[in-house]
């Protein structure tokens, strides 16, 4: 039979509240009597009240008149000790008899459901399933750290790597021909060397100077795991298929040094690209940066400029649906997909776009000393830089002819003379 589970221990707390015992909860869990009287007695909590107000169960605390117990009493001291709510007269006092309730010697254990509750003077114990839950993966946690390995085999261990590994011996060659001894993988021997297990020094393990900690990638998480739902590639395909005349901007983000600053970029057809500075890469500082948008160009020219965005897998751009709904008017204002995991191919115009982008802010390069004052100017420089792939024009040409010269001056662009255009990290005169 299986453990018990959340559910299970949710069950146990209601049907104690009802008054039911752990004979009839067996029967409702189709458990035996004994797992739900265990689970009982192994997790139930004493009340958190009896704590925190410092109540008095001796069997003597009506009668008793004793005083000055700790010595030095409090300024506020009520006199007698059995009344005091700042000290515990138990600590001190020979004669200390605690009243307990007969009941919690026997099924159910606790105090749940009991009809006395209310009137009852004497020490409670509850069955919380929260907490039980909590105890039993603390216990499991527990129990599956350290390693199934005894000292003794530690050291012969040591003894048998240090030996093969002075006379040049691999690990793979010392553990086939002590097969009686070593009973694990070489990878598990690696991994107690890597934990201090074993005495050794790092250059006498064999190879081990090749291996490398494996790097764990810090997991993040989306602000809505179902966000690919209906704006798959699939889906995108499709909807073109249906409106052929509307064009898709791409949206990526450019990380410059982990933790710091982070530019979020978009891509028109027309090869003209935008950036936001950042100060968190989060789903929170896109949707800003698209609400001020629409504030600067107006909802019918930002539908105009915005009507496909496509974009990865981020958790930056795991809420959508705010992207995609003005906050002003509460409309549609855009239409937002994805492409497949592991795919950034498919949004290959804004990723090679990156390349010349690059070339100013070079990999793994710090932003945290840039403004959006120094972004424009970057953006600036790219967007005049002449492509062969836009038949010698330049993309910021290119974007003044379907938008109007005066979206420049709203997204704080300017054209850069062609002798002037610098893609070099000096444009930024050693900030980064």
């Amino acid at each position: 039979m299986s453990h018990l589970t959340e559910q299970d221990r949710h069950l146990i707390a209601n049907l104690l509240d009802a008054g039911l015992s752990p004979l009839a909860i067996a029967h409702q869990l189709k458990r035996a009597h004994s797992t739900i009287t265990r689970e009982l007695r192994k997790h139930r909590r004493e009340d958190e009240e009896n704590q925190k107000h410092k109540k008095n169960f001796c069997n003597r605390r009506l009668i008793c008149h004793k005083r000055s117990l700790c010595k030095i009493p409090p300024g506020n001291c009520p006199g007698r000790c059995s009344q005091c709510k700042l000290i515990e007269c138990r600590k001190y006092c020979d004669e200390y008899e605690e009243e307990t309730c007969t009941k919690l010697d026997r099924p159910p254990f606790v105090c749940n459901g009991c009809p006395d509750l209310k009137i009852c003077r004497k020490r409670k114990f509850f069955y919380q399933a929260v907490a039980a839950e909590k105890a039993y993966q603390d216990l499991l946690h527990e129990c599956r750290k350290g390693i199934d390995v005894s000292e003794a085999e530690i050291r012969q261990y040591n003894e048998l790597i240090r030996h093969g590994g002075h006379n040049g011996q691999s690990l793979h060659h010392i553990m086939s021909a002590h097969k009686d001894v070593f009973q694990k993988c070489p990878k598990s021997i690696y991994n107690y060397f890597n934990q201090g297990v074993f005495s050794l020094p790092r250059g006498e393990m064999p190879r081990m100077c090749m291996r490398k900690p494996r790097k764990v990638e810090k997991i993040r998480h989306k602000v809505d795991p179902k966000c690919r739902s209906g704006r798959t590639l699939a889906d995108y395909e499709k909807y073109c298929l249906e409106h052929p005349n509307l064009p898709t901007v791409q949206m990526d983000s450019v990380i410059g040094s982990v933790g710091g600053k982070v530019l979020l970029t978009l891509q028109f057809d027309c090869g003209m690209m935008l950036g936001r500075l950042r100060d968190t890469n989060n789903a929170q500082s896109v949707i800003e940066y698209f609400d001020l948008l629409e504030q600067k160009l107006g909802l019918s020219r930002f539908r105009r400029m915005f009507p496909i965005i496509l974009t990865d897998n981020g958790s930056e751009f795991s809420n959508p649906t705010a992207i995609e709904i003005s906050p002003i008017t509460g409309k549609r204002r855009t239409r937002v997909f994805y492409c497949d995991p592991n795919a950034s191919w498919q949004k290959g115009s804004i990723e090679n776009n990156h390349t010349n982008l690059r070339r100013i802010l070079v990999k793994g390069c710090s932003f945290s000393r840039l403004t959006q004052q120094d972004i424009d100017l970057v953006l600036s420089h790219l967007n005049s830089y002449i492509r062969k792939r836009y038949d010698d024009t330049p993309a910021i040409e290119r974007f003044c002819a379907l938008f109007g010269k005066d979206c420049l001056d709203i997204l704080n662009l300017t054209v850069i003379p062609p002798d002037d255009i610098i893609l070099d990290p000096k444009l930024l005169k050693g900030k980064i």
